[in-house]
């Protein structure tokens, strides 16, 4: 077996390294968990789907992308409240990703709502969808507010929506 020398610093020299690294790694790890004895662990609650994931880090970093108008916001400092129209998916994702978060002035917090109307006061508003209110018929209620509306919803309505 040939080792790359560490003074190799081209980009093909490190690959080497770390590929040679890790699979040494791999082999004193294997080695290890299989001579130790099994572990006692308590059961793990299952990790959330990695789409999910995606999705609520999304919504809670779009905010500072968007140029909001002036009308957005009841005050200067009030806080930039992010929706979540009917079923919520996200399993208290959201809350976790944006607490102690702010955009500017505006803290932002997470509000459920089963169904959106025109003074539900969302700046960002995720459209779930429920059997109180589909995706279409919410984002129709905050038609030509300053909403951010966003859905994954097939029948979103598909104008209007990111």
């Amino acid at each position: 077996m040939v080792v790359t020398p560490l003074r190799d610093r081209s980009v093909w020299g490190t690959l080497r390294q770390w590929k040679w690294m890790t699979a040494l790694l791999a082999c004193l790890v294997g080695e290890t968990a299989a001579s130790a004895p099994p572990a006692a662990t308590p059961p793990v609650a299952a990790a959330p789907p990695l789409e999910l994931a995606v999705k609520a880090a999304y919504l809670a970093k779009f905010a500072p992308f968007v140029v909001w108008p002036q009308n957005a916001f009841s005050a200067p400092n009030a806080p930039l409240v992010l929706c979540v129209q009917g079923d919520d998916p996200f399993d208290g994702m959201l809350d976790r990703l944006t607490a102690g978060q702010s955009v500017g002035a505006h803290a932002v917090i997470v509000r459920r709502l089963p169904k959106l109307d025109p003074d539900s006061g969302c700046q960002i508003a995720y459209l779930a969808g429920s059997s109180a209110q589909s995706p279409a018929a919410a984002l129709k209620a905050v038609e030509g507010q300053p909403v951010l509306t966003v859905t994954d919803a097939v029948e979103g309505g598909g104008k209007g929506i990111v």
